[in-house]
Parts: structure tokens; sequence; C-alpha cells
């Protein structure tokens, strides 16, 4: 008895997981971002007097590494809130 078979990768089926997985990160992503430019251009406000262009504070001041630690840390917490309650309901 012999078994032949093919493995075969779609692009389309390969995007479609991808827009699967990480398109509920979109917003929150996006949004990070707007809040970190936003916040940019206050600070040059306040500082110079002057508002800077959206570019401008988009590229100094939307680093990911500035929010990063806080939303991990926020995760935890939900995670532990999330986890308590569960353990709460069953007992």
């Amino acid at each position: 008895m012999c078994y032949n078979f093919r493995i075969q990768s779609a692009l389309l089926d390969s995007l479609g997981q991808l827009a699967r997985f990480y398109s509920p990160m979109l917003l929150p992503y996006l949004v990070a971002i707007l809040l970190l430019t936003l916040r940019e251009q206050l600070r040059t406000l306040v500082e110079t007097g002057q508002c800077v262009m959206f570019h401008t504070a988009l590229s100094a001041g939307a680093k990911p590494y500035y929010i990063l630690p806080a939303v991990r840390i926020g995760a935890r917490v939900l995670g532990y809130v999330q986890t308590e309650m569960i353990c709460v309901e069953l007992y």
C-alpha cells in the first residue's frame, strides 16, 4: 500500500489567517499610536509654544517602548482579575 500526499500553501488562505489573528489588535494599536502622537504634540506645545505637524510628532513620539510596559502590566492585571472571577464563580 502506497500513499502519496502533497502539501500546498495558498496565499489567500494565509492572508485570511493573518487577518483573523491580527485584526482584533489593529484598532487598539491605532488608538495607542494616535495618543502617543498627540502626547508628543502637546509636549512640544508646552515646551516651545508651537505645535509640531502630525507626521513630525508621529516620528518623534510614537515609539512602542513608551507604552509597551504599561500594556503588559495591564494585560497581566486583567488576566489575573478575570482568572480570579472565574475561580469565584466555579466555587
